[in-house]
């Protein structure tokens, strides 16, 4: 019986994620793996292109489209392995890859693999040792979601809590539900590694047609904001979780080092889809903060001692 599903989400990319598909049994992938797909759309004709294959795969087709969270909630709902391995419809499988993670896992049990994920053959996300992942990490280990595997059973019991936030639209919870699992995992401290294979690689990069609940671009100002109101609130309901002592400091470590963020993520917002503004925003905010010394001494002072005290409590782990 084989131990890894790879699970496709897909939404209006028909002749793309068909030729993955197509890849996937020339490339004789389908001998190490299950192969699930699910069409959040769904696209008309992506069934006519997969009819040589649809009967050697599993796949789900929405009559409307429910969004990245709820498919990616899905997929786990419809594994049969015990491994599952989520990658994007416009990347590419690495066949041995697949071989060696297949034989990895058949000797060794983890909750969560962050595998080395390649674009235009240099490392994008990875390291080149088998080795814990610590909260510190999270972002650099889940953000981008194609080529982590997660271990089933361990993520089931997480789904009602995604689906929760998902109900209080939650919008980082909407984008990004592998960072909250893994956190989640992390916190009940389960085995979560990263792994050197490479299994995924940059494929077609189309561009992303995710929008946000409100039906704002993904990367707008607004959403941006709102993404990180949100992992705020995230981080106070993991304080309401059946949690260790240290597991509570912890989460409050990590909420204080993501305040830290708040003029980052808006920043980059602001120069992505306002580059006409985005001068303006720079220089502006250099002489209105130059007025006040005295407050931006004070605001340095204060950063730099929470940010040392929280990474400190976090390296304790």
């Amino acid at each position: 019986m084989k131990k890894l599903t790879i699970a496709i989400p897909t939404y209006k990319r028909p002749d793309i994620v068909a030729k993955l598909i197509h890849n996937f049994f020339e490339e004789k992938i389908n001998d190490y793996a299950e192969i699930l797909l699910i069409d959040d759309g769904p696209s008309e004709d992506l069934k006519d292109k997969l009819s040589e294959v649809i009967d050697k795969i599993k796949f789900i087709a929405h009559e409307e489209n429910k969004g990245y969270c709820n498919t990616f909630c899905e997929l786990f709902e419809n594994c049969h392995t015990e491994y599952i391995l989520i990658t994007a419809d416009d990347d590419k499988i690495i066949p041995e890859g697949i071989e060696e993670i297949n034989e990895f896992l058949s000797e060794n049990s983890f909750d969560f693999l962050s595998t080395r994920w390649l674009s235009n053959g240099k490392t994008y996300r990875g390291k080149n040792e088998c080795i814990p992942i610590t909260l510190l990490e999270v972002t650099d280990a889940s953000n981008h979601a194609p080529g982590l595997i997660y271990k089933v059973e361990s993520v089931i019991p997480l789904l009602p809590f995604l689906k929760e936030r998902m109900r209080k639209n939650c919008s980082a919870t909407f984008f990004y539900p592998q960072v909250v699992v893994l956190y989640l995992l992390l916190l009940q401290e389960k085995k979560c590694y990263w792994h050197p294979n490479a299994s995924v690689e940059e494929g077609n990069r189309c561009a992303t047609n995710l929008l946000s609940i409100d039906g704002n671009s993904y990367a707008s100002v607004f959403n941006r904001w709102k993404e990180y109101l949100d992992f705020l609130d995230l981080f106070d309901n993991f304080l309401k979780i059946n949690l260790s002592k240290q597991s509570k400091k912890n989460i409050q470590a990590l909420k204080i080092l993501y305040q830290q963020t708040a003029y980052e993520r808006i920043d980059s917002a602001i120069c992505l889809n306002h580059k006409n503004i985005y001068m303006d925003w720079v220089v502006d905010s250099i002489f209105y903060n130059i007025k006040r010394p005295s407050v931006i001494f004070r605001c340095i002072f204060i950063f730099l001692k929470n940010r040392i005290k929280c990474k400190s409590t976090l390296k304790m782990v």
